[in-house]
C-alpha cells in the first residue's frame, strides 16, 4: 500500500505543481494557451486552461517519477520509506522548481525588454 500512497503524492504534487504554474502563466500570456496549445478544453478561460492543461501536462510526469521513487523508497535491505517520509523533500523540489521557474520568467522578461529576444 505504501509503493501505491507514494505514487499518488508524486501524482498529487506533479498535478498540483502543474495546476499553480499554469495558473500563473495563463495570466501571463493567455495566448500561449489559446493560440499555442490545441483547443481540448472550448474555453479562453484563464483558470479553466490553467487547470485543465496543469492536469494533462504533468500527471504522466509524477506517474514517470513516482512508480522509480516507490522502488526505491521500498526495495532493498535499507529501512523502507513511506509517503509520509517523502512529503518533506518532495515539498523541498517543488520549492526549488518554483525558484527555478521565477528566475526563468525573470531572465524571459529582461531579456525581451532588452532587445536580446
Amino acid at each position: 500500500m505504501q509503493s501505491i500512497a507514494i505514487v499518488l503524492l508524486c501524482l498529487a504534487a506533479a498535478v498540483g505543481y502543474g495546476i499553480l504554474h499554469d495558473e500563473v502563466t495563463a495570466r501571463i500570456s493567455l495566448k500561449y494557451f489559446t493560440v499555442g496549445h490545441p483547443d481540448l478544453f472550448g474555453t479562453d478561460s484563464p483558470t479553466l486552461l490553467g487547470i485543465g492543461w496543469g492536469i494533462v501536462a504533468t500527471w504522466w510526469v509524477g506517474l514517470l517519477l513516482g512508480v522509480p521513487i516507490a522502488v526505491a523508497a521500498r526495495l532493498g535491505p535499507r529501512p523502507k520509506l513511506t509517503a509520509w517520509d517523502l512529503v518533506r523533500p518532495m515539498g523541498q523540489l517543488l520549492l526549488i522548481m518554483v525558484c527555478g521557474a521565477v528566475a526563468a520568467g525573470l531572465a524571459g522578461f529582461t531579456a525581451s525588454h532588452l532587445g536580446w529576444v
